[in-house]
C-alpha cells in the first residue's frame, strides 16, 4: 500500500491543509473541513465533513457537472462524467491552499483527440468553505453553451427547511419537490441557497462578483437533496481554446444556524 501525505503551513490545532492519497482515495483536510474523493475507477465523494457535521453518503455524487456543447457543424451534445474517461486527481499547491484537480477525457469531434474537463476542488488553510471551479478544453469552433455546476447531493436533514433569497427571504419545508431560484430576479436577490434544521445550516453559494445569470435548484427526495446551479455560458469565457467558469462556488456548514451561514 502506498500512502502519501503532504502537510502545508498554517496555525491552530492542525497545521494548515493536509492532503493524503491512500488506497485509491484522495483526502483534503484542514481541521474544519474534511473531504474524501474516489481517485480511481469513477468519481465519487466518499466523505464530506464540514465543521464536524457529515453531510452526505458515499455513492450519491458521481455527476458533479453536466455540460452542453455546440459544435462547428451544429452538434449539441449534453455530456456528463459517465460519457468520459475518468483520470483521477492531481495535487496542486498554491499559497495558503491545496487543490485537487480532477480530470475527465471526452471525445467531442470526429478526430482521435480527446478534450479534458478539469474540476478544481480547493481547501484554503484557514477556511470553513470548500471551493469548486471548472474548465474544459474545446475543439476549434466549439463552445460550451450551458452547464450545471457544481451538482452536490447531500443527506436530507430531518425536519429540514430551505431558505432562498426571494424578496426579503423565504423559508419553506423540504417537501418532495424541486425548488428553483433564478438570479438576479425577485426570486433570488443573492447568490446562495441554505438547507437547514436544528443541527445547523448547509450553505451552497457562488462568489460571482459580475452577477451573471444563473438558476439555483434543490431537488428533494425522501433521502437526499440535490443542489445545483444552472448556468447559461458566455462565449467570452473561452480563451485559447479553453472554457473557464469565471467564478468559484462554495459549500460550508454553520452549526449556529442559517443566520450565521448568511453572515
Amino acid at each position: 500500500m502506498l500512502v502519501g501525505i503532504l502537510l502545508f503551513g498554517g496555525s491552530g490545532a492542525q497545521a494548515g491543509t493536509v492532503v493524503t492519497e491512500s488506497d485509491g482515495a484522495c483526502r483534503l483536510s484542514n481541521g474544519r473541513v474534511e473531504a474524501v474523493f474516489r481517485g480511481e475507477g469513477a468519481f465519487d465523494i466518499e466523505k464530506l465533513v464540514l465543521n464536524g457535521h457529515s453531510v452526505l453518503d458515499p455513492g450519491t455524487n458521481a455527476t458533479p457537472w453536466i455540460l452542453w456543447y455546440k459544435g462547428s457543424q451544429g452538434e449539441n451534445p449534453e455530456l456528463k462524467p459517465e460519457h468520459a474517461v475518468y483520470q483521477g486527481a492531481e495535487i496542486r499547491r498554491d499559497e495558503g491552499a491545496a487543490t485537487l484537480v480532477f480530470t475527465w477525457q471526452l471525445t467531442l469531434d470526429y478526430s482521435s483527440k480527446t478534450y479534458p474537463v478539469r474540476m478544481y476542488v480547493t481547501l484554503c488553510d484557514d477556511e470553513e468553505l470548500l471551493r469548486w471551479s471548472l474548465e474544459a478544453d474545446l475543439p476549434e469552433g466549439w463552445m460550451v453553451t450551458d452547464l450545471h455546476f457544481p451538482r452536490l447531493e447531500i443527506r436530507r436533514p430531518a425536519d429540514g427547511r430551505i431558505l432562498t433569497t426571494e424578496g426579503w427571504g423565504v423559508e419553506k419545508p423540504l417537501d418532495i419537490a424541486t425548488f428553483e431560484a433564478r438570479y438576479p430576479s425577485h426570486a433570488s436577490a443573492m447568490q446562495f441557497l441554505i438547507v437547514y434544521n436544528a443541527d445547523g445550516a448547509f450553505y451552497y453559494g457562488t462568489e460571482d462578483r459580475r452577477g451573471c445569470g444563473k438558476t439555483y435548484s434543490a431537488r428533494c427526495s425522501h433521502e437526499t437533496v440535490l443542489l445545483s446551479d444552472a448556468i447559461p455560458a458566455s462565449a467570452g469565457w473561452i480563451d485559447g481554446g479553453t472554457f473557464r467558469l469565471p467564478w468559484s462556488s462554495v459549500v460550508g456548514f454553520a452549526p449556529e444556524g442559517w443566520a450565521d451561514a448568511v453572515v
